[in-house]
């Protein structure tokens, strides 16, 4: 069991101590929210989408024609809103809402331009299926062009906010070993708010006096005698000062799980593994699931054709990769994906991939790069 159970109080809710005449009063975890910073993203990026559609029209039609075609254009609010719809949701799986992503100038780049030309393959597709959206190829062209050149220069300028903002102190504790490879990890991380300071020669009872003469604003537990901690960490947590173990600040960073850093028990105090876990709430998010399954495998289907026929070409053999995996309430399901090793990959066995596996294909690699072997596993969220 884990000695600082945050229960319901997760990383994205908690409240950091500030000082004010020597008392600790809580007040707004103070980091870059990532919701916030997805939403102020996503408005730009409508911004930027309906200030290209309007630069294309004036540099195609000015001044013949362009009064009746955005006439034409306005005339037909689905395809605005399936060019805003589909936008959206292939920058959201391009990962461009990610800072982690974001930091990084070339990847984000080359993300940013296959969720442009996908978006592009989307428009001309909704075109082909209902004519009356009567968007020709050479304004496309142009609108999509000015769109990408405006998503670029937006995430160049809040990656730039993202590195020269002020990082917090985070003192970390534990075992010696483990406290320094957090110290590490978390030092070399650019997308982290916080600077890591090693606690772990301090005492239990010292820690508060430790925090208050470092002005840390988050304590990170290490793996290490964490029954000798327990109390003192719970004390602090509970005065104000937010106390996270290692995992979930990993998990908060990469907003993903690391198996490697979990233990079984822990998911017995997670509110989604709970047994008063919300029906409705179960239910609003199968809908949401369904729509937006629907709307990313429509947007995606011409990428997703390009990819299976590439790795067809590449090496021969199925496009995709089926595996029987343990789903939720130990039901079993086919893991569907797009195939990125060579045909013999587990003849002796299934075996986890590693960095530079010698059995992924050079298609394999790019599709795992930008998470396009992940699409066809949509079909298995529409089937619940």
């Amino acid at each position: 069991m884990p000695p600082v159970n945050l229960g319901w109080v997760t990383l994205g809710w908690q409240r950091a101590a500030t000082r004010h005449r020597g008392v600790i009063r809580p007040r707004l975890f103070d980091r870059p929210r990532a919701s916030r910073m997805r939403a102020l993203l996503a408005a730009a990026d409508l911004t930027a989408l309906a200030l290209a559609i309007l630069l294309a029209h004036l540099l195609r039609f000015w001044p013949e024609w362009f009064v009746r075609k955005w006439q034409v254009l306005l005339s037909n609010p689905g395809f605005v809103l399936w060019a805003a719809l589909a936008g959206l949701a292939l920058l959201a799986a391009g990962e461009l809402y990610e800072a982690h992503i974001l930091l990084r100038r070339r990847e984000t780049l080359v993300r940013l331009l296959l969720a442009v030309t996908a978006w592009t393959l989307a428009l001309a597709l909704g075109n082909y299926l209902h004519p009356p959206w009567t968007y020709g190829r050479g304004i496309l062209a142009l609108t999509a062009g000015l769109w990408a050149v405006q998503l670029i220069a937006v995430r160049l300028m809040v990656a730039r906010r993202l590195r020269s903002r002020r990082r917090r102190k985070a003192l970390v504790v534990g075992a010696p070993q483990a406290v320094a490879h957090a110290c590490r990890e978390l030092g070399a991380r650019d997308d982290a708010p916080w600077r890591p300071i090693d606690g772990a020669s301090i005492a239990p009872r010292a820690l508060r006096a430790e925090v208050e003469r470092q002005d840390a604003w988050l304590v990170v537990l290490a793996a290490g005698d964490e029954q000798t901690l327990a109390a003192d960490l719970g004390a602090l947590h509970f005065s104000g000062v937010p106390v996270v173990v290692a995992s979930e600040l990993w998990a908060w960073l990469d907003e993903r799980l690391p198996l490697a850093s979990l233990s079984p028990s822990l998911f017995l105090h997670q509110p989604g593994f709970s047994a008063f876990y919300s029906a409705r709430l179960g239910r609003l998010t199968r809908i949401a699931d369904i729509l937006l399954a629907s709307l990313l495998a429509v947007a995606t289907a011409p990428l997703l054709l390009a990819a299976v026929l590439a790795v067809r070409l590449a090496g021969g053999g199925p496009a995709l990769y089926r595996q029987t995996r343990v789903g939720q309430f130990g039901r079993s399901f086919v893991m569907l994906k797009l195939r990125t090793m060579t045909p013999d990959a587990e003849k002796t066995g299934p075996a986890f991939a590693a960095d530079d596996d010698p059995r992924t294909t050079r298609v394999g690699r790019v599709l795992r790069r930008f998470r396009i072997d992940e699409l066809p596993q949509l079909w298995n969220v529409l089937r619940g």
